[in-house]
């Protein structure tokens, strides 16, 4: 049967190209009567073709435009009769782009349109060939009922201004409201203002007629059904009702048959298709599920059910999933009832099997091969894979436990989308980078995937070239956007590439000059440029950058730009002067007083600049005495850290410690929320004595659940200071915690697993602190002697190198450079031309496997990895000083050179804070201010 078929269709388009190559050897002239006699015998396909090809041929379009759009009209009908939809569609959509280059719109024309175009489309060539006066009284209501039925009453206000379709329309969006939601006595009431002769008065006939209807009122109904005009729509709704106001009760029904379950539901069929589904799922009578669904569809969309069919399997299959995990040949028993295509079953199963997990099943690598079946279309596929990826993406961010309990699922659907496994591997923040980068490369127009990228942390220089590469594909995407030119900027501030960033700054304001982030980043660009400028001494070009900081006239960046232009003059008078701080602030707050000097002092802490500081204490206590009796939001401004945007310009962003002394009083009169969010900023600055306090005596006063909240933060800082696992009394707090508040104490523990070493950290990370302690693990680092020691070198070196993938892109006239293992470091730039590299790398490699050793727990023999640090860290401060490095100054800048480029120099730096007690090494001025430069470096 099918071969018959085919060979038709073939017979049919050889006789299509038989016909249109006769036509094109005939005149225009003939060709039009042609097209007439195809008219005449009801072959309108062929009509078509002869009426293009005189267009073809250069016809008067005057003449030939007209029949061609009626021939649309007439053939849109036809395919409807042959209950072809899909092909009517297409002809409406070539018989809409007719309509709207019609050289003049007569009635007649109109009238034709509002037989089968949308009203959108006639609405817009009205307005745009100001034809409005065609409208007659008929094809006003014609008109205003395509408006309410196509939800787009809106489009009478492109009416003129005296036209009833215009002044009636408010009335008639309020009643369209009730009648969509079948509220049929609020839609009459609403609509009382109608009169006869409004454009709408046969939609207040109607709604007065279903009033009727639902009071089973035959009598009204019988009278108000033949003021209907003939073009009303919904003919079977009003044959069946017309029925029952002339018998009281349907005659029609098979003819009409989903209008009357609509109609009369359970008074018709005894019991609704939705309610037939219900019934049948709770003795899970598969048969009669699939027998209810078809018929359901049918009802909701005759002319393609099968579009019904797959919504219902993915809503019921869902539940089927869910209610019934004991029972996995529930589904595909069902599926194979209610679909009769296996491919199609199959495509369905695995995708509510991926959908019904969040894609983290088995079944998801399989789904994404059947992608390109359900999204034939490229550009669609590529969306529907950045979709999946978005949303694994984004149940990992917010739950990262799914690594350990799906990394099965996930190692396979990774290399269904060719990304290779060992991402697996690497750290969260690199994973979840990965996953966006790849949904980018699929939809780089997916403004989800960039929305993902806020709140990832980008600590090492991989993480950024990957942000670095997507906020490029973000600024490339949406041209009119600044958001990514920013991120940009910022990036590139931390990789030290001024011109690039200032570049990028320029490019951001040329899209939205009048945006204040943009203002912002400018003026603190300015700021950058003049402090770069206070080293060398270019005090001309620092007052003028900061004049221009100035201009933007944005008093919440005063306090930095007051406090670079103080350090400069103290820079120049070599000194401190209260006098000139306080006539350069007499215009601020004591709140703004109390920041600018505590950014100064930061400045003044973390460069060797030889001001003399005398007057600084007295100053700052006279400052505190302002401050007293601060509200908690003006204490707020005081002690929270500054963003990311100022990291160029201060070695740290918690500026405040000066404030916090040793108990922590400040923070008393702080809600327990505003302190919490303290918290972590505390820790990280060598704070957390003083948190400690703080939490425990907020406890005191706090309600239940915010107690259990601050004791969770007090009990997990003490347990990180002293790395103590497992953790009774965490576990203890998260049981006695509610739902909500579990959850609360999640996200807690997600971020407190920053400040935490392993074990406590992958306890923090997965939320489950009584669990056994690890092999080998006790009261500090456990050190096994099963391998030699070179092995432990080759391993920390491959650890090493593979966390040392800087941006190769980086401009070298600006940038410090890539971060190096140590024997691949450039020694004379960092401690001088007479110093011994091989002896230097040899320390500082000797500093960094000790380091790696106190911080992670060696994974194999070790002797003493304190001992080993302090003994390198001794050696290395030796070296620096027998190759001439004597001043603070030299000492702090080589810190920081050394931080700047060797690999993993945070690494060093958390090792060399936990153990600073035992570090009688650096003790002596010069080697704290190498300590410190290496801080800022880091």
């Amino acid at each position: 049967m099918a071969k018959v078929r085919k060979k038709k269709s073939k017979q049919k388009q050889r006789l299509r190209n038989e016909t249109q190559k006769r036509l094109q050897s005939l005149t225009p002239d003939a060709i039009r009567d042609q097209a007439t006699a195809f008219l005449a015998a009801s072959r309108y396909r062929d009509a078509i073709l002869a009426f293009r090809e005189v267009l073809k041929k250069g016809g008067d379009k005057d003449l030939i435009l007209p029949n061609l759009f009626r021939t649309y009209r007439l053939r849109h009908g036809q395919l409807l009769a042959k209950k072809m939809p899909r092909e009517a569609q297409a002809v409406t959509n070539l018989g809409g782009q007719v309509f709207e280059v019609l050289p003049r719109i007569t009635p007649e024309l109109l009238e034709q349109a509002l037989d089968f175009l949308p009203v959108h489309t006639v609405m817009a060539a009205l307005k745009e060939k100001s034809a409005f006066a065609v409208l007659t009284p008929e094809t006003e209501k014609r008109l205003g009922l395509l408006l309410v039925t196509g939800h787009a009453l809106d489009l009478a206000e492109d009416l003129p201004e005296d036209a009833r379709l215009r002044t009636d329309r408010p009335v008639m969006a309020a009643a369209a409201a009730n009648m969509a939601d079948g509220d049929w006595q609020a839609a009459l009431h609403a609509m009382r203002p109608i009169g006869r002769t409004s454009p709408f008065a046969d939609l207040k006939t109607f709604a007065r007629a279903m009033v009727a209807w639902e009071r089973q009122d035959r009598s009204t109904l019988k009278k108000a059904l033949p003021r209907l005009g003939g073009n009303f729509p919904f003919k079977g709704l009003r044959t069946l009702l017309a029925e029952y106001a002339d018998g009281g009760s349907f005659k029609s029904v098979d003819i009409y048959p989903d209008t009357a379950a609509l109609l009369m539901g359970p008074g018709i069929h005894k019991i609704s298709c939705r309610d037939r589904i219900q019934q049948h799922m709770a003795p899970l009578n598969l048969n009669g599920m699939a027998a209810a669904c078809r018929d359901f569809a049918r009802l909701l969309k005759p002319e393609s059910p099968d579009d019904v069919l797959e919504t219902l399997a993915e809503i019921i299959g869902n539940g089927i999933n869910k209610a019934y995990e004991d029972d996995p040949g529930l589904f595909p028993g069902f599926l194979e009832r209610l679909i009769h295509s296996h491919a199609e079953r199959k495509r369905l199963f695995l995708k509510i099997e991926s959908v019904c997990k969040d894609f983290l099943s088995h079944a998801t690598p399989d789904y994404l091969k059947t992608l390109k079946t359900e999204f034939p279309d490229a550009k669609e596929r590529g969306t529907a894979y950045a979709l999946i990826l978005l949303k694994i993406a984004g149940i990992i961010k917010q739950q990262p436990d799914v690594l350990y309990d799906y990394d099965e699922e996930l190692f396979d659907i990774l290399a269904a989308c060719s990304i290779p496994g060992s991402i697996l591997d690497s750290d969260l923040n690199l994973l979840l980078l990965t996953l966006v980068r790849h949904a980018v490369k699929h939809d780089p127009g997916n403004r989800l995937a960039y929305d993902m990228l806020q709140g990832i942390p980008a600590p090492l220089a991989e993480h950024r070239k990957v942000l670095t590469n997507l906020y490029e594909t973000m600024a490339a995407q949406f041209d009119d956007d600044p958001a990514s030119c920013l991120e940009l900027a910022r990036l590139y501030y931390l990789k030290n590439a001024f011109r690039k960033a200032q570049a990028i700054l320029q490019t951001a304001y040329d899209r939205a000059p009048h945006d204040v982030r943009v203002k912002e980043a400018r003026a603190l660009a300015f700021v950058i440029s003049a402090q770069k400028n206070l080293p060398k001494e270019k005090w001309h070009l620092v007052d003028r950058d900061l004049d221009r900081a100035v201009e933007f006239g944005l008093p919440i960046l005063s306090p930095v730009i007051t406090g670079k232009r103080l350090l400069a003059e103290f820079l120049k008078a070599q000194k401190f002067s209260a006098k000139t701080f306080h006539e350069l602030t007499k215009a601020f707050t004591p709140v703004q007083q109390m920041q600018c000097f505590l950014l100064l002092q930061t400045d003044v802490d973390s460069g060797d600049y030889g001001i003399d500081t005398r007057g600084m204490a007295s100053c700052f206590k006279g400052l505190q005495q302002q401050i007293t009796g601060l509200s908690p939001r003006e204490l707020m401004a005081l002690l929270s850290p500054l963003d990311d945007r100022f990291t160029p310009l201060y070695p740290t962003l918690f500026y405040a410690r000066p404030l916090l002394g040793t108990t922590g009083k400040i923070f008393s009169t702080l809600p327990p929320e505003d302190l919490m969010s303290l918290v972590i900023p505390m820790a990280q600055n060598q704070c957390t004595d003083v948190a400690v306090r703080a939490l425990k005596r907020k406890t005191k006063t706090a309600g239940s659940d915010h107690r259990i909240l601050l004791v969770f933060y007090h009990t997990a800082l003490e347990a990180i200071s002293a790395n103590t696992f497992p953790c009774p009394k965490l576990a203890a707090l998260v049981d006695k915690a509610g739902p909500d508040l579990r959850e609360r104490l999640r996200q807690i523990s997600r971020s407190l697993s920053e400040l935490a070493c392993y074990p406590l950290k992958d306890a923090f990370d997965r939320f489950e602190f009584d669990r056994p302690a690890p092999s080998g693990f006790g009261s500090g680092p456990a050190f096994p002697s099963d391998l030699p020691l070179n092995e432990m070198f080759s391993d920390l070196y491959d650890i090493m190198m593979n966390a040392m993938n800087e941006d190769s892109g980086t401009d070298l006239e600006e940038d410090w450079g890539e971060q190096l293992f140590p024997w691949d470091l450039d020694v004379a730039s960092i401690f001088g031309n007479t110093c011994d590299p091989e002896e230097a790398k040899e320390i500082i490699f000797d500093l960094t496997v000790a380091a790696d050793g106190i911080v992670n727990g060696p994974a194999h023999a070790w002797k003493s990895p304190e001992e080993n640090f302090i003994a390198a860290l001794h050696a290395l401060l030796d070296l620096m000083h027998q190759n001439g490095i004597r001043t603070t100054g030299q000492y702090r800048e080589a810190g920081r050179k050394l931080a700047e480029a060797l690999a993993y120099s945070r690494l060093i730096l958390e090792a060399l804070g936990r153990i600073k007690s035992k570090a009688a090494v650096i003790t002596i001025p010069e080697h704290q201010h190498f300590v410190l430069g290496f801080r800022s470096g880091a």
